[in-house]
């Protein structure tokens, strides 16, 4: 069995796992993994879209638990974790208690971790509301990424004849390049540069 083979055959398990994994302490978006699949298949990226929000969920559930009944023991976990500033926190707090629970659909579209909204959500909504909200946000950011990339792979394809090795390469040198930037800023930004 090939590689491809083998990576669309666990696609759908590793997104369940890698949204839980960053709704907790990982660091790196489930949107890596989402639009890879995109490059293959727009329905493999839709059903890695629903794994990785329903892992996203599960882990929303454990933090925000966490928050209620483990507070600092939570907090010091979440506080582990890279590139994460104190900063976002206060911008998290600012956020809900501005719009409530929807600014969970701020942070999905401002690059804020998910875990931060699952953690401060306690004081401004139960968990029913919580996860109403979760749903959607989490949802449409993951299923917009695989509209993109499934898109913009077609496209290279028909126009500029790419081959699934030259998409992958893309892919991977443009995720690469937007966590490098990505963490750089975070870096700076939590120096107060």
């Amino acid at each position: 069995m090939g590689l491809k083979t083998r990576f669309l055959a666990a696609a759908v398990v590793l997104a369940f796992f890698w949204g839980f994994a960053e709704g907790t302490v990982f660091f790196i978006v489930p949107d890596v993994l989402i639009s890879a699949a995109a490059i293959f298949s727009l329905r493999l990226a839709m059903k890695c879209s629903l794994a990785a929000a329903s892992g996203a969920l599960l882990a929303g559930i454990c933090v925000y638990y966490g928050s209620l009944y483990a507070h600092a023991d939570t907090l010091a976990i979440l506080r582990a974790v890279p590139f994460i500033p104190e900063k976002m926190h206060i911008i998290v707090q600012g956020q809900y208690n501005a719009y409530g629970v929807p600014a969970m659909f701020v942070g999905a579209l401002t690059g804020i971790p998910y875990k931060l909204y699952a953690f401060l959500a306690p004081p401004h909504a139960d968990i029913a509301t919580f996860l109403a909200v979760s749903i959607p946000a989490r949802l449409m950011r993951f299923a917009a990424v695989g509209l993109f990339w499934a898109g913009l792979s077609h496209l290279l394809r028909r126009f500029r004849k790419w081959s699934d090795g030259n998409l992958l390469f893309f892919h991977a040198t443009g995720w690469s390049a937007f966590y490098i930037f990505y963490w750089i800023q975070m870096t700076r930004y939590a120096a107060g540069l």
